[in-house]
């Protein structure tokens, strides 16, 4: 649904482990919305919060998209990857819980045995 703000919101939130320097960058940055103002009390190792913070401060703080897109391509893929992964585990869950784990039900995708009982050969010719 494309809801940049909250890709922001949830980025920059707080997190376990921050010092307390992060956490004031943080704070100065949700109270005033000023990425330059975080910027100065932000730690240099803190780096995919100074991405973020310097595209917001570069293109404005309405352009988030710019802004995330300053992100490392393989961090951004690996958000979407992880995203994937809590989307399939919940349905994989809830199917679990419905109907458990004994046969196979309507809408299941099965992959069925070959003529002998047998699982059939991975196909080798691609």
């Amino acid at each position: 649904r494309s809801d940049w703000g909250e890709v922001l919101r949830l980025l920059l939130m707080p997190k376990p482990g921050d010092g307390e320097d992060e956490l004031e960058a943080r704070r100065v940055f949700w109270a005033t919305q000023d990425a330059a103002a975080a910027l100065r009390v932000l730690p240099r190792r803190s780096s995919l919060e100074r991405s973020l913070l310097e595209g917001l401060r570069d293109h404005g703080a309405n352009n988030i998209l710019t802004a995330i897109t300053r992100l490392p391509r393989s961090l951004r893929s690996m958000y979407v990857h992880a995203l994937q992964s809590w989307v399939w585990n919940h349905a994989t869950s809830e199917r679990l819980r419905r109907f458990g784990c004994e046969r196979a039900v309507e809408g299941d995708l099965v992959l069925p045995l070959g003529a002998d009982g047998a699982e059939p050969a991975a196909d080798t010719s691609a």
